[in-house]
């Protein structure tokens, strides 16, 4: 018996000393294969393949996020990581992150995950292609306090604080496209602004009274001709313009100007609830146009230092639209248009 347990003692020996040990897969990745993760990040949010493509193994191709034109996308607090494909026999370099979706008055958010397969050869690691990339939409209500301050500090560096705040926090202040001013209903603000080298305010008001849309032909019979094009229709519209205590506050310059020219209302164009504009509107060249109105209200009246003017002018202006979209009229605001460019924009309901 001693004999035997011997045996099966020494068999066991020569076993452990011939053994070829097991290591566990390391799961770390390397400097070159974190290259290749965040090469593969900055071609998620370009859509651009140039930064992939020096690690790329050669005839790859890949699949990208889908991002509107007009928008930026940008993947905020990436955590790498490294894993193993049992099926495919292959490493793969890990991407997640919150994926931002953002244009200066649409922001959408996601949960993103994605990644690349690693192959080696010739001692050189390569993206050999991509793990499949998942989105899940969070609403922005939803999102963590840190999640937030991440995508507000992240909106404001690209489109300034007010703007930020606005796409996380949507406004429901009139005027705003997400709260646009009715139809019949005045809305009124105040601006000092420049003209020439003077400095002119006012209290201005606009209420946009009526909305109809109208054909090519009744466009000619006006002395209009407009272009046919598929995608777009044309109206009219009446527009109420009432100017207060209109002043010069800083002269530098002429010393006067016309009401008529100083204080006329800037109709910026027409914006689509998906971000579609169409700058430029005509309110003159017509009987009935809101120019008309204006150089009978005014009646060439001047303001100068010490003097202030007011008055109200009634008449139409047509606008170019796009076909079976929701439109809106947008004014800008000229003091603010310097500081926040989008900030600057009143919307205004057409139906």
């Amino acid at each position: 018996m001693k004999k035997i347990l011997a045996l099966v003692l020494s068999v066991c020996l020569v076993l452990s000393v011939f053994a070829v040990p097991v290591t566990a897969a390391s799961t770390k990745l390397t400097s070159s294969e974190i290259n290749i993760i965040k090469a593969y990040q900055k071609t998620l949010e370009t859509k651009n393949l140039q930064y992939i493509n020096s690690y790329k193994y050669s005839g790859v191709t890949y699949k990208m996020l889908s991002i509107p034109n007009g928008s930026t996308a940008r993947i905020l607090t990436p955590q790498y990581s490294k894993g193993y494909d049992s099926k495919q026999k292959l490493y793969t370099a890990n991407l997640k992150g919150l994926l931002v979706i953002s244009s200066k008055t649409t922001l959408s958010v996601s949960n993103v995950s994605g990644g690349v397969y690693l192959k080696t050869k010739n001692k050189k690691t390569y993206a050999y292609n991509a793990v499949a990339t998942t989105t899940k939409a969070i609403q922005v209500k939803s999102l963590t306090s840190s999640q937030k301050t991440e995508v507000k500090k992240y909106l404001s560096s690209m489109y300034g604080e007010k703007t930020a705040n606005n796409l996380i926090n949507p406004s429901t202040v009139l005027g705003t496209i997400n709260n646009p001013v009715p139809l019949n209903q005045k809305y009124t603000w105040s601006e000092t602004k420049d003209f020439l080298s003077d400095k002119i305010s006012a209290t201005f008001s606009m209420t946009v009274k009526s909305f109809k849309k109208v054909t090519l032909d009744e466009l000619e019979q006006m002395g209009i001709t407009a272009k046919d094009r598929a995608d777009h229709e044309y109206a009219i519209i009446d527009v109420l313009w009432e100017v207060q205590n209109a002043q010069l506050t800083k002269v530098k310059g002429e010393g006067s100007a016309y009401l008529s020219v100083g204080w006329d209302p800037y109709i910026w164009g027409i914006k689509t609830s998906d971000n579609a504009s169409i700058i430029g509107t005509m309110d003159y060249g017509f009987d009935g146009s809101l120019d008309d109105a204006m150089d009978e209200a005014t009646d060439f009246r001047k303001v100068t230092p010490g003097i202030t003017e007011s008055f109200t002018a009634e008449g139409k202006v047509i606008i170019d639209l796009y076909k079976n979209k929701t439109n809106y009229l947008v004014m800008q605001n000229e003091q603010v248009r310097d500081i926040d460019y989008d900030g600057s924009f009143i919307y205004f309901k057409l139906q």
